[in-house]
């Protein structure tokens, strides 16, 4: 692909002032030339010119937690409990929506049945159009103050356990419940939250330990 963008207003994300009249030359996916557009030498003939003006072209925004999974709003939690199928579209028109949008790479915090790791791989293989997607597989909490979809473990050999179980499953990094979410059915001997302090330093400890980092 040989492309220019012509004429735009650049704002590089550097911390300096938006720059006017500029144009991006990109060849093979790779920005090969910036500069003024007055400057530009190129054959306009040999490429496919887009034109800026009234415009402004920023780079590519990193968006550091989502769930492509589910569509939000107050039941977001719920949606997650909805047949694979739907889980799995939902997450592919939402990834490409992002792209849109102009999010190119992401952070995928959780989703049930591996669906956040199968969308970061086709991600990854071209096989849809998405940002670079980062993905957990499902959420680690203490047994019984999660959702049922969440790796429960009850003690820390388990806990273990789930992180190196994570990390087999193809996740990119390790998410944890921090916040108890039981849909009202909480086990009578279950903690009030996921994790407590000694609990969370395993967990780091654990995913530190293969190279992976946790998020919350």
């Amino acid at each position: 692909m040989h492309l220019l963008v012509d004429d735009v207003q650049l704002w590089d994300g550097t911390g300096s002032p938006a720059q006017p009249k500029m144009s991006i030359e990109v060849r093979d996916g790779r920005i090969h030339w910036i500069g003024s557009a007055s400057q530009w030498q190129g054959n306009r003939a040999t490429v496919r010119v887009v034109d800026g003006r009234a415009r402004t072209l920023i780079p590519g925004l990193m968006d550091c937690h989502v769930h492509y999974s589910s569509p939000g709003g107050p039941e977001w939690i719920a949606r997650f409990t909805d047949p694979l199928p739907e889980i799995s579209m939902r997450a592919i028109e939402l990834a490409e929506t992002s792209l849109r949008s102009g999010v190119t790479t992401a952070r995928d915090v959780g989703a049930p049945h591996g669906v956040s790791i199968r969308l970061a791989r086709a991600a990854r293989g071209g096989e849809i159009r998405a940002p670079n997607i980062r993905a957990a597989g499902t959420w680690v909490a203490h047994r019984g103050t999660y959702v049922s979809f969440a790796r429960q473990f009850g003690e820390v050999d388990e806990l273990r356990n789930a992180i190196r179980t994570e990390i087999d499953d193809g996740a990119d990094l390790i998410k944890v419940a921090l916040a108890g979410w039981n849909e009202g059915a909480r086990l009578q001997d279950a903690p009030d939250i996921p994790f407590n302090k000694k609990l969370l330093a395993v967990a780091v400890e654990e995913a530190h330990k293969a190279g992976f980092k946790i998020a919350c």
